[in-house]
């Protein structure tokens, strides 16, 4: 029986060397996230203002996406994105629901997710009226069916208006509990004004911006990973 404890040694042996080599590699990626934030942070200071941003021609319009499904707490998402630190003409937060969820909201919800914007936006002032939208997807589909069918010329136009030059506009994805750091869309221009900018940009999960120069985003199916589901790209990359 010296041969199976031997055996069973080895194959234990493996394992708990294969968790540890995984549990190394989480540590030496939380320490390089961790000082990704720190450099980030200390840049902040130094990110041009709203003022320099609204002037500035060469600042992106961010159209920021989010679609939404049975949530009850929609309203402290958008209250994030639309107190970020970003010129007001320049960003656009578009909530995409779906028709059927009107048709049967959630019995536990006092209203559908596109009632609740709907009120969320009344109580606004104008001037932040104007950068929210709602869109109400026709049909049944899932989280890709939404962004895609947000991205339909004319709803584009419907959001933006005609005669906007595409190759300024950064579309944002985020889910629906998902809360962007408040400079997220001023590191994002602040690269794009001094360098031309990156491909695509995704936050941390500490909510902080790095760029993705060659990574393609895929839509994917709903996905509740709140502060780390959200992800820039330029329009047409």
């Amino acid at each position: 029986m010296d041969w199976l404890w031997a055996a069973l040694f080895v194959v234990s042996s493996f394992f708990n060397g294969r968790a540890a080599f995984k549990l190394l590699l989480d540590w030496k990626g939380m320490l390089t996230t961790c000082r990704f934030v720190e450099d980030a942070c200390e840049q902040v200071e130094t990110l041009p203002d709203e003022a320099a941003l609204a002037r500035d021609s060469r600042a992106p319009v961010f159209l920021h996406l989010v679609p939404a499904y049975q949530e009850p707490a929609i309203g402290a998402t958008l209250r994030a994105l639309l107190g970020s630190r970003y010129p007001d003409s320049k960003l656009h937060v578009v909530v995409i629901t779906k028709e059927e969820e009107d048709q049967a909201p959630h019995p536990s919800m006092e209203a559908s997710t596109a009632e609740l914007v709907r009120r969320f936006r009344l109580e606004l002032p104008p001037w932040q009226q104007k950068m929210l939208s709602l869109l109400v997807m026709p049909g049944r589909g899932r989280k890709a069916h939404q962004l895609n069918w947000a991205l339909r010329p004319d709803n584009l136009a419907a959001v933006l208006g005609d005669g906007v030059d595409a190759s300024r506009i950064w579309v944002g994805v985020s889910d629906a509990d998902s809360i962007p750091d408040r400079n997220a869309f001023r590191w994002i221009a602040a690269d794009v004004v001094h360098d031309g900018g990156h491909e695509a940009y995704t936050t941390s999960s500490f909510g902080s911006i790095r760029s993705r120069a060659s990574e393609a985003s895929r839509l994917r199916g709903p996905r509740r990973t709140p502060r780390s589901a959200t992800r820039w790209a330029r329009a047409g990359s």
